[in-house]
């Protein structure tokens, strides 16, 4: 008998994190095509990747979920509580595979630079490099200047002349810490979903990510410091655990032989 108290990673565990981690990579993938597909063009791939990161929890959830319910229609559920293992125990790995692709992408926003965080922190530019000089308007950060005809020219760029970027201090650390978190958050929501508490999860995952966005949108206005953008995750983590917990949910989820369910 398996006990309750610990999780003991088995062959099985591997799997189903393996496949987890497969269908979330896969649902990032598509994520990150319908994001190039509908981007404004004339992007960096650093760009195009910076915006489509924010979508990796989500994608971690997706994959979770598959995950699970694929063993659900196989009734592997039914067989592992019969050998003594807790519904936490039977989605553990599930969520470990989908929040890898989360950790995946909080790894690359802290790691490389080149990442954009607009995706995170959608604000224009304060500033502009254009001024009007020598009969026409100047772009020295870029080497452009527009005549006053209307026809273009060029000229030595200046790329250290351009603005600063509008991200608050600290963005990317707030960025890989959210993804992380969220990531993890939404690996144990989508591992747990099931018809009994998909509509009460659906609803906290849901709000949280609305008070997720609009953290980082009021931070990205200057509104508030960029560190409270990560508080919606942390406070959807713990909800989510708090779930884990719920006593009549292990109750009702726990078979065993003598119960004959």
């Amino acid at each position: 008998m398996i006990g309750e108290d610990a999780w003991v990673l088995t062959p099985y565990d591997r799997q189903m994190a393996r496949r987890s981690l497969g269908l979330a990579m896969l649902a990032f993938a598509v994520g990150f095509l319908l994001s190039v597909a509908t981007d404004e063009g004339h992007l960096t791939w650093s760009v195009k990747l910076g915006r489509a990161l924010p979508v990796a929890p989500v994608a971690g959830a997706a994959g979770a979920w598959l995950s699970r319910l694929r063993g659900g229609a196989r009734h592997e559920d039914v067989a592992l509580a019969a050998l003594g293992r807790a519904p936490w125990q039977m989605c553990a790995a599930a969520a470990l595979g989908g929040a890898s692709v989360a950790l995946l992408a909080a790894l690359a926003i802290a790691l490389l630079p080149s990442v954009d965080m607009s995706g995170f922190f959608p604000a224009l530019p304060r500033a502009s490099t254009y001024r009007f000089e020598d009969g026409g308007f100047v772009d020295a950060a870029h080497g452009v200047m527009v005549h006053l005809d209307g026809s273009l020219g060029t000229l030595a760029a200046r790329p250290d002349l351009a603005p600063a970027t509008p991200w608050p201090a600290g963005a990317r650390a707030v960025a890989s810490l959210t993804t992380l978190v969220a990531g993890v958050a939404l690996g144990l929501a989508g591992a747990r979903v099931d018809r009994r508490t998909w509509r009460r999860l659906g609803l906290l995952v849901a709000g949280g990510l609305t008070a997720s966005v609009m953290a980082f949108q009021a931070a990205a206005a200057g509104r508030i410091p960029p560190g409270w953008a990560v508080v919606p995750s942390i406070l959807l983590l713990a909800a989510v655990a708090f779930r884990y917990r719920d006593g009549a949910w292990q109750r009702s989820r726990t078979w065993s032989p003598a119960a004959g369910e």
